[in-house]
Protein backbone atom coordinates (compact mmCIF):
# COMPACT_ATOMS: atom_id res chain seq x y z
CA UNK A 1 0.00 0.00 0.00
CA UNK A 2 1.64 3.68 -0.72
CA UNK A 3 2.21 5.87 2.02
CA UNK A 4 0.30 8.99 1.79
CA UNK A 5 1.75 12.03 -0.09
CA UNK A 6 2.65 13.79 3.13
CA UNK A 7 5.10 11.18 4.71
CA UNK A 8 7.22 10.98 1.61
CA UNK A 9 10.78 12.89 2.05
CA UNK A 10 11.31 15.58 -0.83
CA UNK A 11 13.72 12.97 -2.65
CA UNK A 12 10.71 10.78 -2.83
CA UNK A 13 8.17 13.15 -3.90
CA UNK A 14 10.53 14.12 -6.45
CA UNK A 15 10.64 10.89 -7.75
CA UNK A 16 7.01 9.85 -7.52
CA UNK A 17 5.87 13.37 -8.92
CA UNK A 18 7.94 12.79 -11.97
CA UNK A 19 6.90 8.96 -12.40
CA UNK A 20 3.09 9.93 -12.17
CA UNK A 21 4.27 12.66 -14.88
CA UNK A 22 5.84 9.83 -17.40
CA UNK A 23 2.77 7.50 -16.98
CA UNK A 24 0.01 10.20 -17.53
CA UNK A 25 2.19 11.16 -20.72
CA UNK A 26 1.91 7.43 -21.93
CA UNK A 27 -1.43 7.39 -20.71
CA UNK A 28 -3.00 10.70 -22.73
CA UNK A 29 -4.51 13.28 -20.37
CA UNK A 30 -1.50 14.77 -18.37
CA UNK A 31 -1.58 17.88 -18.78
CA UNK A 32 -5.59 17.82 -17.89
CA UNK A 33 -4.39 16.15 -15.15
CA UNK A 34 -2.09 18.81 -14.02
CA UNK A 35 -4.93 21.53 -14.40
CA UNK A 36 -6.01 23.31 -11.75
CA UNK A 37 -9.19 22.09 -10.08
CA UNK A 38 -12.50 23.10 -12.13
CA UNK A 39 -13.55 26.83 -10.98
CA UNK A 40 -10.45 27.63 -9.87
CA UNK A 41 -8.52 30.44 -11.16
CA UNK A 42 -6.65 29.45 -14.60
CA UNK A 43 -3.67 31.76 -13.47
CA UNK A 44 -1.94 29.72 -11.66
CA UNK A 45 -0.76 26.37 -12.13
CA UNK A 46 0.53 25.38 -9.44
CA UNK A 47 0.65 21.40 -9.91
CA UNK A 48 2.06 21.59 -13.23
CA UNK A 49 5.01 24.57 -11.99
CA UNK A 50 6.06 22.01 -9.06
CA UNK A 51 6.02 18.83 -11.74
CA UNK A 52 8.87 21.21 -13.63
CA UNK A 53 10.88 21.73 -10.85
CA UNK A 54 10.87 17.65 -9.98
CA UNK A 55 11.60 17.11 -13.36
CA UNK A 56 14.52 19.25 -13.41
CA UNK A 57 15.24 17.99 -9.75
CA UNK A 58 16.44 14.64 -11.32
CA UNK A 59 18.39 16.21 -14.31
CA UNK A 60 16.21 17.05 -17.44
CA UNK A 61 16.41 20.89 -17.51
CA UNK A 62 15.49 20.99 -20.88
CA UNK A 63 12.22 19.17 -20.24
CA UNK A 64 11.30 21.34 -17.42
CA UNK A 65 11.44 24.18 -19.28
CA UNK A 66 9.24 22.73 -21.85
CA UNK A 67 6.64 22.07 -18.95
CA UNK A 68 7.40 26.09 -17.45
CA UNK A 69 6.27 27.14 -21.00
CA UNK A 70 3.60 25.45 -21.00
CA UNK A 71 2.81 26.79 -18.12
CA UNK A 72 3.28 30.32 -19.46
CA UNK A 73 0.97 29.91 -22.12
CA UNK A 74 -1.95 28.24 -20.42
CA UNK A 75 -1.64 31.05 -17.14
CA UNK A 76 -2.99 33.66 -19.72
CA UNK A 77 -5.73 31.92 -20.53
CA UNK A 78 -8.82 34.48 -20.68
CA UNK A 79 -11.28 33.88 -17.70
CA UNK A 80 -14.03 32.20 -18.74
CA UNK A 81 -16.49 30.04 -18.29
CA UNK A 82 -15.51 26.96 -21.05
CA UNK A 83 -17.41 23.98 -20.20
CA UNK A 84 -14.94 22.21 -21.91
CA UNK A 85 -11.49 21.14 -22.02
CA UNK A 86 -10.75 21.79 -25.65
CA UNK A 87 -12.78 25.16 -25.45
CA UNK A 88 -10.62 25.65 -22.36
CA UNK A 89 -7.40 24.65 -24.83
CA UNK A 90 -9.00 26.90 -27.76
CA UNK A 91 -9.46 29.88 -25.87
CA UNK A 92 -5.61 29.52 -23.85
CA UNK A 93 -3.52 28.56 -26.64
CA UNK A 94 -5.02 30.11 -30.43
CA UNK A 95 -1.95 29.19 -32.14
CA UNK A 96 -1.47 25.49 -30.71
CA UNK A 97 1.57 25.94 -29.70
CA UNK A 98 0.91 23.41 -26.88
CA UNK A 99 0.82 20.88 -29.15
CA UNK A 100 4.10 21.40 -30.21
CA UNK A 101 5.37 21.47 -27.00
CA UNK A 102 4.14 18.34 -25.74
CA UNK A 103 5.34 16.67 -29.01
CA UNK A 104 8.73 17.48 -27.77
CA UNK A 105 7.90 15.74 -24.07
CA UNK A 106 6.35 12.35 -25.38
CA UNK A 107 9.37 11.93 -27.43
CA UNK A 108 11.76 12.45 -24.48
CA UNK A 109 9.95 9.85 -22.65
CA UNK A 110 12.90 7.59 -22.61
CA UNK A 111 15.31 10.16 -21.58
CA UNK A 112 13.36 11.41 -18.84
CA UNK A 113 12.69 7.31 -17.32
CA UNK A 114 16.74 7.29 -17.63
CA UNK A 115 17.51 10.03 -15.80
CA UNK A 116 14.41 9.27 -13.12
CA UNK A 117 16.26 6.08 -12.81
CA UNK A 118 19.60 7.31 -12.51
CA UNK A 119 18.53 10.12 -9.61
CA UNK A 120 16.80 7.10 -8.37
CA UNK A 121 19.84 5.37 -7.95
CA UNK A 122 21.81 8.64 -6.71
CA UNK A 123 19.34 9.73 -4.01
CA UNK A 124 18.27 5.79 -2.36
CA UNK A 125 21.65 4.09 -3.20
CA UNK A 126 19.63 1.32 -5.39
CA UNK A 127 21.65 -0.83 -8.08
CA UNK A 128 20.69 -1.52 -11.26
CA UNK A 129 20.92 -5.38 -11.84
Amino acid sequence: MERPQPELTSAEATVRQVNVLLIDMEMGGWLYNLSPEAGASQDNWFELRETAEAVDAVGAASEAKVLLEIADIVERAPQSSSSTWEDFMAAADPTSRVAVLEKIMLKEIPTLYKKLEANTIRHFGCEKT
